[in-house]
């Protein structure tokens, strides 16, 4: 099942159904655009035949990335964003743009003060971020067209298409929980006026995009787990709005379920059962990203309408030819456990390992399987720091405004 190309809703067809997940390269030069490593460390994916590459965060607002050096989708940056495509895509594997805004999750040391829905709690995690401020409702609306912007550039630019990244505690996915969105306006409240920001953007990108530009929405099963019907909404009104591809993950930098601790596990797949409803409900293929380890299991997913597709973020990471290899039926040893650590410094340590492991790529050289993580979690925040000191792209902080529907 997993050899079988899989026919999108645009007409375009993938030619398999393997999929590079989103992962976090921060490899952007200080003004947020590609680097030499970047487009290598995508051509070395792009050689291990997956269906469909999918890149890490393209920020649309520069004041409010995941990390310092993120793509900024910015009309400046446009040569080498075409760079980029053109070199990544040379194969034949398209690769689509996971365009993104942080809001609360953008960390203290580049914003101090960062935005989202409602003016909650600040993200607990080695006091990295800042307590957030609401955004007022005309901000949302730039943020609305700020994505749809994006998006048009990465169409001009040459990639495949754009994910919107609904899902791991950034803002979109902000807007779609009930626990961090404690709005009373037309963005808050019951599951219409949550999801409407995210449904405003698809619906924004698809009447503007050409009818071959790939959207697909990235979400985290794990914002609807008190709420399944708020997802099973979510799912059908984002695939009568044309969407191509639903991508299903979980957790948030506070929720361990991001990095494969999930109560509803069953058999191979961390979020098989969000997976399996978002099936059911949407007209749009599903893309399952977490916990798929063998060849078998996957094609039992698929076979059994639990997903459309497989999605590797890590284990593609520490494997660049991971794909080919369970195409021809191998079952490669996948990611190692990092389950020994302390909750405290796990995200932060799972990051630097990867990141060591993207950058090696990047750099022209094979991965470590068996590196350390001392070094890498030191390397990882020095590296950070400088970053963020040296950021051309200082961000200008907006003003402290009370909104009255947070």
């Amino acid at each position: 099942m997993i050899q079988e190309e899989l026919a999108l809703p645009n007409g375009v067809k993938l030619k398999n159904r393997l999929i590079k997940a989103a992962t976090s390269e921060l490899l952007a030069t200080s003004g947020g655009a590609p680097t030499d490593e970047l487009i290598r460390l995508y051509r070395t994916w792009a050689a291990g035949s997956p269906g469909l590459m999918i890149s890490g965060n393209a920020i649309v607002d520069e004041r409010f990335p995941e990390g310092a050096r993120n793509v900024l989708l910015r009309e400046d940056n446009a040569p080498e964003l075409a760079r980029w495509a053109t070199a990544a895509q040379a194969t034949g594997v398209p690769l689509i743009v996971q365009i993104s805004h942080a809001g609360r999750q953008t960390p203290r040391i580049i914003t101090k003060i960062p935005v989202a829905p409602s003016a909650v709690d600040a993200v607990k995690v080695l006091y990295s971020f800042g307590k957030p401020r609401a955004l007022d409702s005309s901000e949302i609306d730039q943020i609305e067209q700020q994505f749809i912007d994006a998006a048009l550039l990465v169409e001009r630019t040459g990639f495949a298409g754009v994910q919107i990244h609904a899902a791991h505690g950034y803002l979109l996915s902000q807007f779609l929980s009930p626990a961090t969105n404690l709005r009373t306006d037309k963005w808050g409240g019951d599951i219409e006026n949550r999801a409407r920001l995210l449904l405003n953007i698809a619906a924004g990108i698809r009447q503007r995009a050409s009818s071959k530009f790939i959207i697909s929405v990235k979400v985290s099963s794990t914002d609807f787990a008190d709420r399944p019907s708020d997802g099973a909404f979510v799912m059908r009104e984002l695939s009568r709005l044309g969407v191509d591809l639903i991508e299903v993950s979980g957790g948030t930098y506070e929720n361990p379920a991001l990095f494969g601790r999930d109560s509803t596990r069953k058999r191979e797949g961390y979020f098989r059962d969000f997976a399996a409803m978002a099936k059911r409900e949407s007209s749009a293929p599903i893309m399952l990203t977490g916990g798929m380890r063998t060849p078998s299991g996957m094609s039992e997913a698929i076979r059994e309408g639990v997903t459309d597709a497989i999605g590797f973020g890590r284990p593609i990471i520490v494997d660049p030819s991971l794909p080919a290899r369970l195409l021809r039926g191998e079952a490669p040893p996948f990611d190692r456990s990092f389950d020994h650590l302390p909750h405290a410094i796990r995200t932060f340590a799972v990051n630097a390992w990867h990141a060591a492991q993207l950058h090696r790529i990047g750099r022209g050289e094979p991965t470590d399987p068996n590196m350390g993580i001392f070094l890498p979690m030191l390397r990882h925040l020095g590296v950070f720091c400088w970053q963020a000191w040296t950021r051309t792209t200082a961000p200008r902080r907006l003003p402290l405004v009370a909104t009255s529907g947070a």
